[in-house]
């Protein structure tokens, strides 16, 4: 399978690394609590999308700032807003351990019906939002880290190795 990956453009000169977190919000291949399984390869990376509370659309608590399609799922790296009060009550959720599920809100683009099992297996969707969940659909899409001030020094150094090997690769 071909990796895709975006990174988006958003200004985060000004981010502090408090409230960035990592996980999948979907794995593929999986049957979940709607009877639905996406493919690898299913999504369009194109389109910044939303971090939301629980699916409320009236409710949007941060943003993500990185997606990619492994051989696994979607990975995100995504950033909760500390100053919306839903969103730091997630934060200190997530950090506490209470709370780790991911969800997205996706428009099926292409699909079919297994006649076996009765699942619809979906091949190309379009990416509404992501949303923090205390019951994900897809049991195994969850946050795998959460990141605070203390961890400013890994992510900077992970960063400056994925430029040096970026540049390596532009002028190999």
């Amino acid at each position: 399978m071909i990796e895709k990956k975006v990174i988006f453009d958003i200004d985060t000169k000004n981010l502090n690394e408090e409230g960035v977190f990592y996980g999948y919000a979907s794995v593929f291949d999986v049957v979940d609590e709607q009877g639905d399984i996406i493919s690898g390869g299913a999504f369009d990376l194109t389109k910044c999308v939303p971090l939301l509370w629980q699916h409320r659309q009236d409710q949007p608590i941060g943003k993500v700032l990185e997606m990619q399609e492994t051989e696994k799922g979607l990975y995100l790296k995504g950033h909760i807003i500390m100053e919306v009060n839903q969103g730091y009550e997630a934060y200190k959720l997530l950090k506490a351990g209470v709370l780790n599920g991911l969800s997205i809100g996706y428009v099926p683009q292409k699909y079919k019906m297994d006649k076996h099992t009765g699942a619809r297996i979906i091949t190309a969707v379009k990416l509404m939002e992501v949303s923090l969940v205390t019951f994900p659909a897809n049991k195994y899409a969850r946050v795998s880290s959460v990141k605070s001030r203390h961890d400013a020094d890994q992510l900077l150094k992970a960063r400056l190795v994925r430029l040096i090997e970026t540049t390596r690769n532009e002028f190999a």
